[in-house]
């Protein structure tokens, strides 16, 4: 049994706090009794690995349950009310074994409480490991805290290649939310890039270097990539010393066709050509084979000055041939933007390869088109054109004219002559693109969708370019807003993905 004496409400001794006992027993008091136990008594923690089978064991009740249900289907975006906080608090012991809730569940820290902070500590010493996309969500600039992030790189450090591969372009961007430049992420990052510096490190280097204007984040990226290029040897090192100065040489070249002191666009061409042949001749002299930044493998040794050209596009962009470095390899071909942002079309082309992984899981193979885009400085950068394709644009010249486009003959045409298998395949091949492409570009809310923007395989495959009027659903926040619309399924859509004559599907 314990006796605590109160203080009045009036006491003047200012040194008394209400954690000190009153002295005079004459006061009012509380009593209370506490069970006793031969040994101490500590905190049961449990460590199942399951969640909700028995949740009595776990001493959840059913309205938690509930209502922890709900806050699982949230949105990431959506932020948590008071009430959704308290819940989730008070069962955080519990919700660690939940690694799906766990960014929830952080989200409830009080970093002004130095009580939240103690539990923060034990929160994170109990939670288990997040898969890599879980993970990235606590690098992002709602998570600041370094206890946090420590605990989602060494959840990351359980990813594989090809995830960490997949995923660069969101760890850069999270290196900026780091409070100092030697983080976890940072040399988590940095030793796996100088582990494989041709694959992820080649790729970790030109998304650092393409943020090197941003003064914000100069000195940060500047000094990431000095221990990047100091760690990998030198041999390694001169492939991106070639690479850099190849970029910077078509940054010149690419000013030629604004050119407006030339008096008409054969000029430009042949001013263009020119410049290409000099950079010939110091490659020739240096005895030079470089790397292409879209990929290590892309590896050349001249350009084929005649088949180079000037993209008739606004921003003028360069159409590259180049003589590959292995003799029997074909001709590489990329084209070279200046004035656009092709972090975009990088960010797209990401979600469209994460849609075709979940395909794949469900066993669909819709046979998407995937090439490659990297971004190489402010405003420029370089794609990978996909051969044995033509727009439909063009599609529609050839074969018909301007009202070509209100007929499915033509493309049919075009098909039939320049297809390069039998009919049954290339009818299949079509037919499953069109469905992914038509899903996908509907779901991320991707406009500007015209004929040059619309590309056709001599397979039959279709596939979309161009993504630089990306609506998507990460933009409705700031205003956008657009009706959920219903998506009726035909026959041929049905035999790809399942779905029931007249019945419709919301997106």
């Amino acid at each position: 049994m314990h006796k605590i004496s109160l203080w009045e409400s009036n006491f003047s001794d200012n040194s008394y706090f209400s954690w000190v006992e009153n002295p005079d027993n004459t006061a009012s008091h509380v009593s209370f009794e506490l069970e006793t136990f031969v040994r101490p008594v500590v905190h049961p923690i449990i460590e199942s690995t399951t969640f909700f089978s028995n949740p009595n064991s776990y001493m959840i009740n059913e309205s938690d349950q509930r209502k922890i249900y709900e806050i699982m289907e949230k949105s990431p975006f959506e932020e948590l009310n008071n009430y959704d906080k308290e819940v989730l608090w008070t069962n955080r012991y519990v919700l660690t074994q939940l690694p799906l809730i766990m960014p929830k569940l952080l989200s409830c820290i009080d970093y002004k409480n130095p009580y939240h902070l103690k539990e923060l500590e034990k929160i994170l010493k109990l939670a288990k490991c997040l898969n890599p996309v879980q993970a990235l969500e606590l690098l992002t600039g709602n998570y600041l805290n370094e206890s946090i992030r420590k605990y989602a790189v060494s959840c990351l450090q359980q990813a594989n290649y090809f995830e960490i591969k997949d995923y660069i372009i969101q760890l850069v961007q999270a290196l900026k939310y780091e409070i100092y430049h030697d983080s976890p992420l940072a040399r988590y990052l940095l030793m796996t890039a100088i582990k494989y510096p041709l694959t992820i490190g080649h790729y970790l280097f030109w998304n650092l270097r393409s943020e090197m204007h941003n003064p914000n984040v100069q000195q940060r990226f500047g000094l990431y990539l000095e221990v990047f290029l100091n760690k990998i040897g030198k041999n390694i090192r001169k492939i991106f010393e070639d690479e850099s100065w190849m970029m910077k040489s078509l940054i010149a070249v690419a000013d030629i066709p604004h050119d407006k002191s030339f008096k008409s666009n054969e000029e430009k061409l042949e001013k263009f050509r020119e410049a290409l042949s000099e950079l010939n001749s110091l490659m020739f002299k240096n005895k030079m084979e470089i790397s292409m930044p879209l990929d290590f493998k892309m590896r050349v040794k001249s350009f084929v000055v005649d088949k180079c050209k000037v993209m008739k596009s606004k921003k003028k962009p360069l159409w590259l041939v180049f003589e590959n470095s292995d003799e029997k390899g074909d001709d590489v071909v990329v084209m070279f933007k200046k004035g656009d942002d092709l972090r975009q079309d990088m960010l797209t082309l990401q979600l469209f390869k994460i849609m075709q992984l979940m395909w794949f899981e469900e066993k669909i193979n819709l046979k998407m088109s995937l090439y490659n885009v990297i971004c190489t400085g402010y405003y420029q950068g370089m794609l990978e054109i996909v051969k044995d394709s033509e727009t439909l644009a063009t599609i529609h010249k050839i074969y018909g004219g301007a009202t070509a486009s209100f007929s499915s003959k033509p493309l049919k045409k075009w098909l039939e002559k320049n297809v390069t298998c039998s009919e049954e395949s290339y009818i299949e091949n079509f037919l499953l693109t069109s469905a992914a492409y038509s899903v996908a570009t509907f779901v991320l809310g991707i406009g500007d969708r015209h004929n040059d923007n619309i590309m056709v395989k001599k397979n039959g495959e279709l596939f979309h370019i161009d993504f630089g009027h990306f609506l998507g659903h990460f933009k409705y926040k700031y205003g956008f807003k657009r009706e959920r619309a219903p998506f009726v399924f035909t026959k041929e859509f049905r035999k790809v993905m399942g779905g029931k004559k007249g019945e419709e599907y919301y997106i």
